[in-house]
């Protein structure tokens, strides 16, 4: 509803601003102690491993590059790939 009030090329301008800090971010973040040798694991015991986020997948993929991850993940979904949520006028919750 706020892109039709205001104009789809602000929507548009924040979504890449907010990627822009998404992406600066992703070259600052410190990686979760052990969380390395649980992709290990779940590699060497077969299982697929796919990173979800609620960031773009770019700054995901650039996170998990600078960390040596990447080659331990088979795919990544980001923000950009969630299914579109229909704008309402107002919400009612279910019963």
């Amino acid at each position: 509803m706020w892109e039709i009030s205001v104009g789809s090329d602000y929507g548009a301008q924040a979504e890449e601003m907010v990627r822009e800090a998404e992406l600066a971010a992703a070259t600052t973040a410190v990686p979760t102690s052990g969380a390395q040798e649980v992709l290990q694991a779940c590699r060497a015991g077969g299982r697929r491993i796919v990173v979800v986020g609620d960031v773009c997948s770019d700054a995901m993929e650039t996170y998990l590059d600078l960390h040596g991850l990447r080659p331990m993940v088979e795919a990544v979904v980001g923000r950009e790939q969630r299914p579109a949520v229909p704008a309402t006028d107002s919400y009612e919750p279910s019963p």
